[in-house]
């Protein structure tokens, strides 16, 4: 789980005007279950709401991924309202999921979704969360690792990539864990949680990087 030096957490942003596509319409009209060792990623649910709320007040998860509206202001409606949209793929704009330990799937301690989907280039955007008493366990990059294997996989696309601020270094471990590589830094080019504009590191993985030995 993550901590005052081990945070995890990408910047999710808000996603673009969906794109129909093929593959909105053959596949994501049901989320899909994604197992991961101990880990599985599941849609979000109305009862994840709570876990939502205390989540959104993290001061680490207020700074690199802040939700909008802010949850841990406006409460358990807009909570569930938050999580029916993650649960709801079937526009193609992303696949989302609620990270849960295997045993105990009706809790979860996290989130990695990935976001942007742009068919005419094949790929897409990662972002991912993991609640404060989870940190520090491997839960970010594993379930990383492995929404990018469903990205290959299941949405055909070749490309993704994570953009984080330099200084979450916690991020930069869990993308290169994923097996992202750090491709460069892009000038004051994202504004997170604290109001100011932050250089952003941008990583990324090809579906051949996964098929290579």
């Amino acid at each position: 789980m993550w901590s005052i030096v081990t945070c995890s957490g990408t910047r999710t942003g808000t996603w673009r005007a969906p794109v129909p596509t093929i593959v909105a319409m053959q596949m994501l009209f049901q989320p899909e279950d994604v197992h991961c060792g101990e880990l599985m990623m599941r849609a979000f649910v109305p009862a994840d709401a709570e876990m939502l709320v205390r989540v959104a007040a993290d001061p680490l998860i207020r700074l690199w991924n802040p939700f909008d509206p802010d949850l841990s202001v406006v409460g358990l409606d807009a909570a569930r309202i938050w999580c029916a949209n993650r649960a709801d793929w079937s526009d193609g704009s992303h696949a989302s999921w609620a990270i849960a330990f295997s045993e105990q799937p009706a809790q979860a301690i996290g989130s990695i979704s990935l976001f942007q989907i742009e068919p005419d280039q094949d790929c897409c955007q990662g972002g991912y969360w993991v609640s404060p008493g989870c940190r520090g366990q491997g839960v970010a990059w594993r379930a990383l690792r492995a929404a990018a294997q469903f990205a290959f996989d299941r949405l055909k696309l070749h490309r993704v990539e994570i953009f984080h601020s330099v200084e979450n270094h916690a991020s930069c471990r869990t993308a290169e864990r994923a097996g992202l590589r750090l491709e460069g830094t892009h000038r004051l080019s994202h504004r997170y949680g604290d109001g100011q504009f932050h250089d952003e590191h941008c990583h990324a993985v090809l579906e051949a990087d996964y098929r290579s030995p």
